[in-house]
């Protein structure tokens, strides 16, 4: 794979070379020299790449027998979906509720509340009608909304 990229990196510095001692001709010489240069370029990638697809073909084979793969896939399959999966969706449950119920609250900011003592409220309903506040603080016991 190293070998490939070496081969790649000294490629691209020969055509660029080449192309940059070509390019005292007029306009349309270094616009023509730009596309092949474009082109070569993306021939090498593509060939990379296609030994990159080699590469992991062959280590695919080497964990996955081609005779033995069909079978060897239908049990990860079978593992997958009567065990792995409910507990991944168990999990994303109890996550999703104890982000809702547990952490509602670490996202607002808190203030002491005034009047109250070591009481807590979030700063932005506060903020929102300090007045409605300090009424309901006077008010009746049991009519408190914050």
């Amino acid at each position: 794979m190293e070998m490939v990229e070496m081969e790649m990196k000294n490629m691209i510095r020969r055509l660029m070379i080449e192309k940059i001692s070509q390019g005292e001709g007029g306009g349309g010489d270094v616009k023509e020299n730009i596309k092949v240069f474009i082109l070569q370029t993306l021939t090498l990638v593509l060939h990379f790449f296609d030994k990159v697809g080699d590469f992991f073909n062959k280590k695919l084979d080497e964990f996955f027998p081609p005779e033995t793969r069909a079978e060897t896939l239908k049990q990860w399959l079978h593992v997958g979906l009567t065990i792995v999966l409910p507990i991944v969706l168990t999990l994303l449950v109890l996550y999703y509720c104890c982000s809702r119920c547990c952490c509602s609250g670490v996202s607002t900011k808190m203030m002491k509340a005034p009047g109250r003592k070591g009481a807590l409220i979030a700063r932005h309903s506060f903020e929102a009608n300090p007045q409605g506040y300090f009424q309901n603080l006077r008010g009746k016991k049991s009519d408190y909304v914050f």
